[in-house]
């Protein structure tokens, strides 16, 4: 598999929470092949932190230009050690211009004990990702954004990748059992 191939693979972030359900990590990306990325600021730079149990936040870093056409996608979050979230029933993405939230699907995998959320979303537009059990009584964030949050599968720019996601989920749980070490269910 080439560079440019890898480039336009969906991303899938696993976030492993500390004791106090906080998980914090930094992406670099750039397109592996040029030597002056940085100079040239042809990188994609984020540091992205999950907290309170329901918002996942993302924050460019650095003087980074968008890849308009090489743009990386994130395909799934995976949340580790997630048995406190098995009743979370819906996510939706914001994104930094505002306006709608968009709907994303939310699987929790009780053989992983892992919390699976999938889309295909730009990761250079992302400003947060909210989820939580809608039967909890706590404030549903997607609603709050949006009164009628919009399925990410009807207006995602790449919306027949999107309508592949049941798809992607099978692979994604393949290739997380696999590096868990698991026996392929």
């Amino acid at each position: 598999m080439s560079t440019n191939d890898l480039n336009r693979l969906w991303l899938t972030l696993i976030f492993s929470r500390d004791e106090k359900a906080v998980s914090t990590g930094t992406i670099f990306l750039d397109d592996g092949i040029s030597l002056d990325t940085v100079s040239t600021k042809q990188y994609e730079h984020y540091t992205l932190t999950f907290e309170n149990n329901s918002t996942i936040r993302a924050e460019r870093l650095g003087n980074h230009t968008e890849k308009v056409n090489n743009a990386r996608n994130l395909g799934a979050i995976i949340i580790a050690d997630a048995a406190d979230l098995k009743d979370y029933d819906y996510a939706c993405w914001t994104n930094k211009t505002g306006g709608a939230a968009l709907t994303l699907t939310v699987e929790f995998n009780t053989t992983l004990n892992t919390l699976n959320i999938y889309f295909n979303i730009p990761l250079y537009h992302m400003k947060s990702i909210h989820m939580g059990n809608s039967k909890s009584g706590k404030p549903n964030l997607c609603n709050i954004i949006s009164p009628s949050p919009v399925s990410a599968s009807a207006t995602a720019p790449a919306s027949e990748k999107m309508k592949k996601a049941p798809k992607l989920k099978d692979i994604w749980k393949k290739k997380v059992e696999s590096f868990l070490g698991l026996e392929p269910t």
